[in-house]
């Protein structure tokens, strides 16, 4: 498949979701790196009111209409130096035809953009799973250099979580309101603030996520 049958577009909402969920199926399936963000959550970033729709999210079809590939862009409301993370996921038939070098391009320009707009500095972020070699690859060609490693761990379930155990005083509770909202955002921000790529968060987004039909208070 050529490049040139190609064409990028918006997201045009509601109408959408089903071709971007065959693509992202199809992706995981043939690929099964299991990378971050899942399709979940980039399904979930297409709701989140902060994201600029028409700016943020980023489509290709072919002549036939159908989606060979989606990217977005996580981009902090707030902030002096504003990161944004970059994730995209291409059909395996579409892959090798400078694709992704085009969405990495589309991904540079809009966050030059922001930059622009808020009179800020700005850098482009994007990730692979350390068996991707093609992504790997793709991403040091364009220029980019590894920054930071994270690790996935995991723990068998054969035994059982043991109880929590808090210190005198200390009590666990779930956010219940904007007061717990509000005091949460606080909170994350100061524990966070001397992590790599901090981004303060904001409360309206906790707010939207409280508000998420999907949301479950007790996971968090």
């Amino acid at each position: 498949m050529s490049i040139k049958t190609l064409t990028s577009r918006p997201y045009k909402g509601e109408i959408d979701l089903e071709a971007i969920a065959q693509l992202l199926n199809s992706s995981e399936l043939v690929h099964q790196f299991h990378e971050w963000p899942s399709p979940a959550e980039m399904l979930m970033q297409l709701e989140t009111p902060s994201v600029d729709k028409q700016r943020d999210i980023c489509l290709w079809e072919d002549s036939n209409s159908q989606v060979m590939a989606i990217a977005g862009l996580i981009i902090p409301e707030i902030g002096a130096d504003i990161a944004g993370i970059l994730w995209f996921r291409v059909d395996p038939n579409a892959q090798g035809n400078n694709l992704e070098v085009q969405i990495l391009e589309w991904g540079e320009k809009r966050m030059r953009e922001v930059g622009r707009e808020r009179n800020v500095k700005v850098k482009v972020l994007s990730g692979g799973h350390s068996d991707n070699v093609e992504r790997i690859a793709l991403l040091e060609s364009c220029g980019f250099a590894i920054e930071r490693y994270f690790l996935t761990m995991e723990r068998s379930l054969t035994d059982p979580i043991p109880e929590a155990e808090f210190p005198e005083g200390f009590t666990l509770k779930h956010i219940e309101n904007e007061a717990d909202a509000a005091a949460w955002t606080k909170m994350f921000n100061q524990t966070f603030i001397d992590h790599w790529n901090h981004q303060d968060i904001t409360v309206e987004s906790v707010k939207n996520k409280l508000n998420d039909p999907k949301y479950r208070s007790e996971l968090r």
